[in-house]
């Protein structure tokens, strides 16, 4: 009977001791809300100071008197961290994705005015990583691009195709070129 309120007494400790883990996590964040003249931004910041590496190369996005800014290797207020989204003053949503110690993280997606999707980019600390959708107001997908790790990667399939219409189309001009200058002769006899 004492193991069974011992075992309980544990569970008890350690999902206390959990719970307290995510509650500290959880409210080391604060929500600011800043109401600009078209839209207005909802982003959650690092409410107390801490020690991360920033590098040079990454783009940083910080929170200081009211204002939202970016450096490449810096930060000059508190780092955003968590939830960020736009929306108009009309209520539509415009941007929403995630920050991590100020940088892009995870899904991005922005909208059109209209509401239809626009791009949807994935990151990773602060790098295009994945593939990025590109939508024209109609909703059809525009582009596709792949990155790994920042960087835009072609996979061969892809690359096979593009160079078969690049062929084509370099064909199709040297055609026409001929057949104008062609025409520009017999235009001068």
């Amino acid at each position: 009977m004492k193991k069974l309120y011992l075992i309980l007494f544990l569970f008890t400790i350690t999902g206390t001791l959990l719970y307290a883990q995510d509650y500290s996590e959880k409210y080391n964040t604060r929500t600011i809300i800043i109401n600009y003249s078209d839209s207005i931004v909802k982003a959650n910041i690092l409410n107390t100071q801490e020690d991360f590496e920033i590098i040079d190369d990454l783009k940083y996005y910080w929170y200081n008197n009211d204002i939202i800014g970016f450096n490449r290797g810096g930060v000059n207020g508190k780092p955003l961290h968590g939830a960020y989204t736009v929306c108009s003053t009309d209520g539509i949503l415009l941007t929403q994705g995630e920050f991590k110690h100020g940088l892009k993280n995870g899904k991005w997606k922005f909208w059109y005015t209209s509401g239809e999707l626009k791009e949807v980019e994935n990151w990773k600390d602060g790098l295009k990583h994945d593939i990025q959708k590109y939508y024209s107001e109609s909703g059809d997908v525009v582009k596709e691009v792949k990155y790994k790790n920042g960087i835009e990667i072609e996979n061969e399939e892809t690359s096979f195709v593009k160079s078969i219409f690049k062929k084509k189309d370099k064909e199709e001009k040297a055609v026409n070129d001929s057949i104008e200058i062609k025409v520009e002769v017999l235009n001068e006899d």
